[in-house]
């Protein structure tokens, strides 16, 4: 039983550090697109928007979709490991013939309560995609304008 034990609490362990990874990749790479969005928004209204600088605003549009992109697929990642992780604990739980898993549900209750349907249903990845598409459709605004100069 010590080896199931060990074998389940190592495998929980090592997805949850990969969900953690995952995220973490996520916040770098989105806050890399918004230094060097900034810095090329920066560029065109220190420039003023003029027609030369369409391939800028092209570049804004490509790295906000990219960053959608990739912030949908680390979410998938992380949300892969976090399932996992959940069926390692469900059956170390089941192993050591615990009850622990009602502190997971009372715990869920409780803050449910504390906060309106909404927030809680509310998805965090939904602001992490949107960021990266306000990007886009600056990049989208500008192109347009600068085509219309």
């Amino acid at each position: 039983m010590k080896d199931d034990t060990d074998f389940l609490w190592g495998m929980y362990q090592e997805h949850t550090t990969q969900g953690r990874h995952h995220e973490t990749q996520r916040a770098s790479m989105t806050n890399f697109i918004i230094i060097v969005a900034g810095g090329t928004i920066a560029f065109i209204a220190n420039k003023g928007v003029t027609k030369d600088q369409w391939v800028l605003a092209l570049f804004l549009i490509l790295i906000g979709i990219f960053g959608a992109f990739f912030s949908a697929k680390q979410y998938e990642r992380f949300r892969f490991h976090m399932i996992a992780s959940g069926k390692y604990r469900l059956a170390l739980e089941e192993l050591l013939k615990s009850n622990y898993g009602n502190i997971r549900e009372i715990a869920k209750s409780e803050h449910e309560s504390n906060y309106s349907k909404f927030l809680v249903k509310l998805h965090l990845y939904y602001f992490w995609i949107t960021l990266h598409l306000l990007i886009t459709i600056l990049g989208i605004i500008l192109l347009v304008l600068t085509l219309r100069t």
